[in-house]
C-alpha cells in the first residue's frame, strides 16, 4: 500500500479564501497593465487602450468566488492550495489569450463559464461518483466511439493540418481530450471494485490493459503519438496509485521509451517532429520547425526580466494562443514571471493545524527519515539563494509529500 509520512488533511478554508484575494489582486494589476501598454509602447496617452480582456477578468472573478463558495459549503478538509494554483494558472492564461487574439479569448471565457457551472453541479452533487462508476463502460464506449468518428468526420479548424477534432458550425472540441477524462474515471473506478491493495495480474492487470491498448490504437492510427504516450503515462501511474507496485514505474518508463523508438521508425511525421523539436536550426528541419525557432527567439527577447506585460511581440510565433501560451508569458514576463507563474511558495501546515510562511518559503519531503518522529526536508526560502536540509514532524504538511512503501 502507499502511505504518506502525513495523513491529516489540510483544513482551512481562511487559507483558501486568502490565497485567492492575493491571486485576484495579482490578475487585477495584470489586467490594469495590459490595458495601459499601448500608452508605454508609443509613450503617448492618445491611443486606442486594451479593454476586452477585463470581460475575461470578471467572469474569472465571478467563476472563482461561485467555486469557491461551492467548495466551502460541500466539502470538507480540502486542500487550500490545488484549486488556488488552477484558478491562478487558468487565470493569468486567460488574460494572455484576450491579449493575444480577443476572439479566442471570448472563446476561451464562454468554456470557463461552462466548466465553471459543470465544477458547481460536482461539488453539489457527490452522488455523481456512483453513477460514473456505475456505468463506466458506458462512459468507455462513448470516447472511443467519438474518436472512431474522426477517423470519417474529423477536421482541423485551422484548415490544413491532422483531422483530430470534431466540428459543427465553427464550434470544434478534440475527443481525445475527453477520453483523457473517462480513461481516468473508468480506470479509477475498475480498480476500486478490487480488493485493497491486492495486484491481481490476470482479473486486475489484463482487462484494463486491453481497454487502454485498444484506445491506443485508435491514437495511433491518427498519428497522434503525444495523446498515446500521455495515455500510457495515465495508465501506469493509475496502477501505481492503486497498488503501489514501483516496478509499475519501472516497466511503465520502458513501454514509454520503447514506445517512442517504434514510433520514430514506423511513422515520418513523428521523425519530422522529432528531428525538428531536437535540432529546429538544421538545414533539414528548418521549413518544419518554423514555430519551434520563433519560440526561441521569443523566450530569448524576453530574458530574465522580460519586455514587459503587453510589450513584447509573442504574435510571431504562429498559433501562439493555442500551442505555445507559455511563450508569450515568458517574454512578456521573462525567466522570472515564468518561474514565478509555475512555482508559488506555498509555506506549510504544522502539526497543529496552523499555516506559517505563506508566500514566503516553499517546504518539500525528503524519502530519508530521521527518526520514528522526523524525517528530512528541504526548505526554500525568498530571502535567501541556497536551498536548507533539516528535519521536521511527520505531521507537518509540506507542499509535495513523498511516498513510500510500508
Amino acid at each position: 500500500m502507499v502511505s504518506y509520512f502525513s495523513t491529516e488533511k489540510i483544513t482551512s478554508e481562511n487559507t483558501r479564501q486568502r490565497l485567492l484575494i492575493w491571486a485576484a489582486l495579482f490578475l487585477l494589476l495584470l489586467s490594469i497593465i495590459l490595458t495601459l501598454s499601448p500608452a508605454i509602447r508609443y509613450r503617448n496617452w492618445n491611443v486606442n487602450y486594451h479593454w476586452w480582456h477585463w470581460v475575461g477578468y470578471f467572469i474569472w472573478l465571478g467563476s472563482s468566488i461561485s467555486i469557491h463558495r461551492s467548495i466551502k459549503v460541500h466539502l470538507q478538509d480540502t486542500d487550500p492550495f490545488i484549486f488556488i494554483v488552477a484558478q491562478l494558472m487558468t487565470g493569468w492564461g486567460l488574460l494572455t489569450i484576450w491579449r493575444l487574439n480577443p476572439f479566442f479569448g471570448f472563446r476561451q471565457t464562454l468554456w470557463l463559464s461552462i466548466c465553471t457551472i459543470v465544477s458547481i453541479f460536482l461539488i453539489r452533487t457527490p452522488s455523481i461518483l456512483n453513477r460514473l462508476k456505475r456505468f463506466k463502460y458506458f462512459w468507455l464506449a462513448i470516447g472511443l466511439s467519438l474518436i472512431t468518428l474522426t477517423f470519417f468526420f474529423g477536421a482541423y479548424p485551422g484548415g490544413t493540418g491532422p483531422k483530430l477534432w470534431l466540428g459543427f458550425n465553427g464550434v470544434f472540441f478534440q475527443p481525445s481530450e475527453f477520453l483523457k477524462i473517462i480513461l481516468i474515471v473508468y480506470l479509477a473506478s475498475y480498480f476500486s471494485e478490487k480488493q485493497s491493495g491486492f495486484f491481481d495480474f490476470i482479473y486486475t492487470i489484463i482487462p484494463t490493459t486491453v481497454l487502454v491498448f485498444a484506445s491506443l490504437a485508435i491514437i495511433i492510427g491518427q498519428r497522434d503519438l503525444g495523446t498515446a504516450l500521455i495515455f500510457i503515462t495515465i495508465y501506469i501511474f493509475m496502477v501505481y496509485f492503486a497498488f503501489g507496485k514501483k516496478h509499475t514505474l519501472i516497466f511503465g518508463g520502458f513501454l514509454l521509451g520503447l514506445s517512442a523508438v517504434v514510433g520514430y521508425i514506423l511513422s515520418d511525421l513523428i521523425r519530422i517532429r522529432f528531428q525538428s523539436w531536437i535540432l529546429p536550426w538544421g538545414a533539414t528541419t528548418q521549413s518544419s520547425s518554423y514555430q519551434i525557432v520563433q519560440s526561441i527567439i521569443s523566450l530569448a527577447a524576453g530574458g530574465l526580466f522580460g519586455t514587459g506585460i503587453g510589450l513584447g511581440y509573442p504574435n510571431l510565433v504562429p498559433i501562439t494562443h493555442s500551442d505555445f501560451i507559455s511563450t508569450a508569458i515568458g517574454e512578456e514576463a521573462g525567466l522570472i514571471g515564468s518561474i514565478g507563474f509555475i512555482a508559488q511558495p506555498a509555506g506549510g501546515r504544522r502539526y497543529d493545524g496552523t499555516f506559517d510562511h505563506i508566500e514566503d518559503n516553499v517546504n518539500f519531503w525528503t524519502a530519508t527519515e530521521y527518526n520514528n518522529i522526523r524525517a528530512w526536508g528541504r526548505h526554500i526560502y525568498s530571502s535567501y539563494t541556497s536551498v536548507h536540509r533539516y528535519y521536521n514532524v511527520k505531521s507537518d504538511g509540506f507542499s509535495v509529500r513523498c511516498v513510500k512503501d510500508d
